[in-house]
């Protein structure tokens, strides 16, 4: 995203051009409310539904993508709520979620310094037995 080369660039070294020339109004839009027009549909997420497959797919995406909007702090409260609506509890999904959680709270603070983080050093310093490690480990920078 933003054609960023150097996993180690910072947050504040990207300039805002590049950002909202890479996340338009509507990408911003949908990366900060899309948990918001899930809960109003008042469907659950089930395993291997489009939801389930979305997160397996890009939830290290859409992390960078609320990094570089300096929403990082925004990502907990939003995997809560969609933790909140996986059925059953005990299901793969809702143990991805609860992994996910975890995974943002270890590396906010590194994943709001440096986005491309998020595919290097919280994935290599994840516990092996995490869910999001062994879903992304493959992507590692």
């Amino acid at each position: 995203m933003c054609n960023l080369l150097d996993p180690g660039v910072l947050q504040r070294e990207i300039d805002e051009e590049t950002i909202s020339r890479n996340l338009p109004p509507e990408l911003e839009y949908a990366c900060r409310y899309w948990v918001d027009h899930l809960e109003c549909s008042e469907r659950s997420i089930e395993d291997g539904d489009a939801t389930h497959c979305f997160l397996e797919k890009h939830l290290l995406h859409w992390l960078e993508a609320m990094s570089l909007l300096n929403e990082t702090s925004l990502c907990v409260r939003l995997l809560a709520r969609l933790q909140a609506l996986a059925m059953p509890s005990d299901s793969v999904v809702a143990k991805f979620l609860h992994d996910a959680v975890r995974f943002v709270l270890r590396f906010v603070l590194i994943l709001a310094e440096a986005p491309l983080q998020i595919y290097s050093l919280a994935l290599l310093f994840s516990p092996e037995s995490s869910s999001v490690r062994k879903v992304f480990i493959e992507q590692v920078l």
